[in-house]
């Protein structure tokens, strides 16, 4: 913490010496986007009410988070609010072409006479790159020529500043109009919090995180990607708009867990079983695998996108097995993600991308399924034995060497596996492992080769208010301690958990009668009654089916 400090200079600017700075927009920032009847509108009405209240404290903007490298400021947070400004500049010099110092905020000057540059032309102070050429060519040409340009956004909100201007000093004598503008850049105040470097600004904006758009790290990637993809950046930002669109539209998987599941596979691949570091240490270390190649990046984030929609879609639309389906749901039910990344790593090395088409080897599907198995068998253990999230950590990074090198897993799994969980399985609350280890029962249970709903619920068969209803045998003091245990859990479909409630048990006997799931329908030919004596029966018989289970090493 004390390098961050010592690396930041924060200090109130005026908008006249902040703008006076030359500044740098990186192109991983996403584009302008503020809205004229939004964001701008609000800017100038603080601005008209500060005016005409005549305040001695100067209005503060806000702040802006930016590194210094060669005399510039690159902006790491706040460029919506840096490029507005220059907009409403823009606007106070169309409607007061003499007054020079507006000039002096948008353009750079020859340092040596002081004038503002002109040969061959104007150069504004902001250098922009953010998606290539086509928005810096749009800034400048309002900027520098007054181009009007409707489709864009820039000219939008400049207009919008424009006419508000016109419209508000239609009255006034050219002394208040002065007035006017010098409390615009004089006693309005922004604070720039300037760092050493983009390590020590990135960590300042995520701890502030202001009213800009948050910049996240897939923003981050595509800058360094963008710039890998030389004479090819067109055809880059087209795919990798074409991702992150489909991300937005379809909310399979996002940018970041796609990033992060990657840098598993690259770990797996360069034998890495070390402790994870951040996402951007990682991507930053000179790696020949990392970012060199754009293209190669791409096709994997577009296998790793199609390996989850696989994993998360019927076969009837294209994706997996019922059988494949219910593992994952178990997986997917798991108290981390730690699971994901043998899984994703495995998807990765045993399919190709064709068109933008996910393919994965068919013959491959048997393994796989048999993956998904084993890394439930090891990852449930650990939680029923030790209720530690992290416990699986270490393993699962060699299990992803292994998948990657062609090695066997399996050894290191068991090889982590010690000890017996039946006692755990009988006398333990499952905490956050109870939804995925009631699954894993019904799953066992399942001969049908049906499709677990995707919308379960876990239902307790003694319910919450049983007192009301005959349930035999049951007291205050073996509803405490046994109404969260696995022989009262079932299994069932989350509309009919709804309808059911807290209702007698031959009520629920006919919901559960008309269940698609195997072991919840024969639960109810089974009982007729709902005692504590059939509590202990159940529990017992799913105590053994799992312990049994969990100590398969085929």
């Amino acid at each position: 913490m004390s390098e961050i400090i010592t690396a930041i200079n924060a200090k109130p600017e005026t908008i006249y010496s902040f703008l006076t700075n030359q500044y740098v927009i990186p192109d991983y920032q996403r584009p302008y986007s503020w809205d004229a009847e939004d964001q701008c509108s609000k800017l100038w009405e603080d601005i008209i009410d500060f005016f005409e209240k005549q305040e001695e404290t100067p209005y503060f903007l806000g702040n802006v988070v930016v590194y210094s490298e060669n005399k510039k400021r690159h902006v790491v947070d706040g460029q919506q609010r840096l490029i507005t400004l220059n907009l409403l500049i823009k606007a106070l010099l169309n409607n007061n072409r003499s007054y020079e110092i507006l000039e002096n905020c948008l353009f750079l000057h020859d340092p040596r006479g002081g004038k503002i540059i002109t040969v061959p032309s104007k150069i504004i102070r902001i250098e922009h790159n953010v998606l290539g050429e086509s928005e810096k060519e749009k800034l400048e040409n309002l900027l520098i020529n007054g181009l009007e340009d409707e489709n864009s956004k820039y000219f939008e909100n400049y207009k919008f500043f424009n006419d508000k201007f016109r419209e508000y000093t239609s009255s006034f004598d050219s002394q208040r109009i002065n007035e006017l503008i010098d409390t615009i850049i004089y006693n309005i105040v922004i604070l720039p919090i300037e760092c050493t470097n983009l390590e020590s600004a990135l960590t300042i904006f995520e701890t502030i995180n202001n009213r800009g758009m948050d910049l996240s790290d897939a923003d981050i990637f595509k800058s360094k990607l963008y710039k890998s993809a030389g004479t090819q950046k067109d055809e880059f930002i087209k795919q990798w708009n074409e991702i992150s669109n489909n991300l937005e539209k379809d909310k399979v998987i996002d940018l970041k867990r796609i990033f992060t599941q990657y840098m598993h596979v690259i770990r797996g691949e360069e034998k890495i079983i070390e402790t994870i570091i951040g996402l951007r240490k990682f991507y930053d270390e000179d790696k020949s695998r990392r970012f060199n190649n754009w293209q190669d990046v791409l096709n994997s984030m577009k296998k790793l996108i199609g390996a989850w929609e696989y994993i998360t879609t019927s076969s009837e639309n294209g994706g997996a097995s019922n059988k494949i389906l219910n593992w994952v749901t178990i997986l997917r039910h798991y108290p981390n993600s730690y699971w994901e990344y043998p899984i994703m790593t495995f998807l990765h090395k045993y399919s190709t991308i064709n068109n933008d088409d996910f393919i994965f080897d068919t013959a491959k599907e048997e393994d796989f399924l048999d993956l998904l198995m084993t890394t439930t068998r090891y990852c449930y253990f650990k939680w029923i034995k030790f209720r530690n999230i992290t416990s699986v950590k270490d393993t699962i990074f060699k299990v992803v060497r292994d998948i990657s090198h062609s090695e066997n897993y399996k050894k290191t799994y068991y090889g982590d596996i010690e000890g017996d969980i039946k006692d755990d399985l009988s006398k333990k609350e499952l905490g956050k492992g109870q939804k995925g280890i009631c699954l894993l029962n019904a799953v066992l249970c399942e001969t049908r080769g049906a499709k677990i709903p995707e919308n379960f619920h876990i239902e307790h068969i003694l319910p919450k208010k049983w007192q009301q209803y005959n349930y035999l045998e049951w007291n205050d003091g073996t509803y405490k301690e046994f109404h969260e245990k696995l022989g009262n859990l079932l299994v069932l479909e989350g509309g009919k958990n709804i309808k059911i409630g807290n209702k007698p048990f031959a009520f629920k006997k006919i919901e559960y009668l008309h269940s698609a799931i195997t072991e919840t329908k024969e639960f109810a030919n089974k009982y007729s009654n709902w005692t504590f004596s059939d509590y202990k029966q159940r529990h017992k018989e799913i105590v053994e089916r799992l312990d049994k289970w969990f100590l398969r090493k085929d």
